[in-house]
């Protein structure tokens, strides 16, 4: 696809957007870009260093990794790590196949997925995104769904 293209469409997007405004609401600035690369580049970017992390067992560069907001099973970032250290046994890699991605807005990504623990243990990711503070990005673990 051309760069014209892309600005024509780019620009048709962004008046059907417009028309759907009215007075007294104001349009999120929720945008799909599951096929632009820079979605899926941050994401691609993120879990390398991640599952270096992970294959690393280092807890203490994980934490940097993980989100402070961070809530899984009923509990915050300390029980995140703990679970996940309990976990670096098991887990042999932390491959992860994108499915959906939603870029919110400069500092936020939100992306839906499979997690593969090289053991043929899978995770389907729900709610999950990454959240970029100082500069780096960190995963905001949500909620997941087996």
């Amino acid at each position: 696809m051309t760069k014209t293209n892309q600005r024509i469409i780019s620009l048709i997007c962004m008046a059907i957007s417009l028309a759907n405004c009215s007075n007294d609401t104001i349009p999120a600035k929720k945008t799909t870009i599951t096929d632009t690369p820079t979605c899926k580049q941050i994401l691609h970017d993120f879990f390398v260093e991640y599952d270096a992390v992970i294959r690393s067992r280092d807890i203490n560069k994980l934490e940097n990794y993980i989100d402070n907001d961070s809530r899984r099973w009923g509990m915050g970032k300390p029980g995140i790590i703990k679970r996940v250290r309990n976990n670096f046994g098991v887990i042999k890699k932390y491959d992860v196949t994108i499915k959906q991605c939603k870029y919110i807005n400069e500092d936020i990504i939100h992306w839906e997925g499979f997690a593969e623990w090289g053991i043929g243990v899978t995770q389907h990711s729900m709610g999950t995104g990454l959240v970029r503070k100082d500069g780096k990005w960190r995963m905001r673990v949500i909620e997941y769904r087996p």
